[in-house]
């Protein structure tokens, strides 16, 4: 995933089966994207990078009105949410947004869903917390 990034291609980790819902939910699909830099542009995440958290929490503050740029993975997530709309009762697909942000940031993200007219079934602001554990992997 790293490498592909680092050449400007969005990347992605497939687990085909995730240890806590795979058994108990057999016909959904379950897809987690991460905020910054994958459903949003990295804009913020380069602000928290070289100015550190205070920066970074103040940008938002400032901003939390104006939806976010696309990132490289908003084209899979309008796709999927039009997939959800014409769902069938044999496969569901479920969306979250799994993402290091917390209050005050998290306002921005909810916003810019909201402008993109875009529903997610989940969103964890985990606030720095170890995504991997909220995810099931």
């Amino acid at each position: 995933m790293r490498a592909a990034l680092a050449v400007g291609v969005p990347a992605a980790q497939v687990y085909p089966q995730s240890t806590h819902a795979s058994a108990a939910h057999p016909t959904e699909v379950r897809i987690a994207f991460d905020g910054d830099a994958v459903l949003f542009s990295d804009e913020a995440e380069q602000v928290y990078q070289s100015q550190g958290l205070n920066a970074f929490q103040q940008h938002e503050t400032d901003k939390a009105a104006l939806p976010l740029p696309d990132g490289p993975f908003k084209p899979l997530l309008v796709a999927l949410h039009r997939l959800q709309q014409a769902a069938s009762p044999a496969m569901r697909i479920r969306t979250a947004l799994v993402t290091a942000r917390s209050a005050p940031a998290h306002e921005r993200a909810i916003r810019t869903l909201m402008d993109w007219n875009i529903e997610i079934d989940e969103a964890m602001f985990l606030g720095g917390l170890d995504k991997g554990e909220f995810c099931g992997v």
